[in-house]
């Protein structure tokens, strides 16, 4: 008997024609000189947007790496945000765009420049945004681009991916 208004209320907004189906968004490009990988999941009623993204970047380097002596082993600068965002997206014919900002947790594992002291590893809250370009409507997988930036205290970046959109 409890259930009976929740699952009214799910079936409405599931034959609602506002509610466009999730999306799952999986990008590979770059931020800062740094090689950047994201994942990113999406749900949207009308025009508003709701997601949460991962985005794991780390440094690469072409060519052979000197060697290390054993006492300081060099490792890379790697750095994780974990982002909730709101926004808004706009469907049509050709494809779909959005625009969305929020909050994130970011964690930085720097080596500091010119110093033998040990690994920076700090943690500090930013405000990301993202804005994606999908092609491909009405299809269960598009592909598009994804441009990312976050402010936060610590290690302000930007960057943008190529993207492939799934429907869920």
């Amino acid at each position: 008997m409890l259930a009976f208004p929740l699952s009214v209320r799910a079936n409405l907004i599931l034959n609602n024609s506002t509610h466009d189906s999730p999306w799952l968004t999986f990008g590979l490009g770059g931020a800062t000189h740094r090689l950047a990988a994201s994942v990113n999941v999406s749900f949207s009623i009308t025009f508003h947007l709701l997601s949460a993204h991962l985005i794991y970047m780390t440094d690469y380097s072409i060519g052979i790496p000197a060697p290390q002596s054993a006492s300081s082993p060099q490792h890379d600068d790697k750095d994780v945000e974990y982002a909730i965002l709101y926004g808004v997206h706009k469907q049509g014919d050709f494809g779909l765009a959005s625009i969305s900002a929020g909050i994130s947790v970011n964690q930085a594992m720097h080596n500091p420049p010119f110093s033998t002291y040990k690994r920076e590893n700090v943690v500090s809250v930013g405000m990301p945004i993202e804005v994606q370009l999908a092609f491909g409507a009405g299809h269960p997988l598009r592909y598009g681009f994804t441009y990312f930036a976050n402010f936060n205290n610590h290690y302000s970046y930007n960057g943008g991916s190529f993207s492939i959109l799934c429907s869920l």
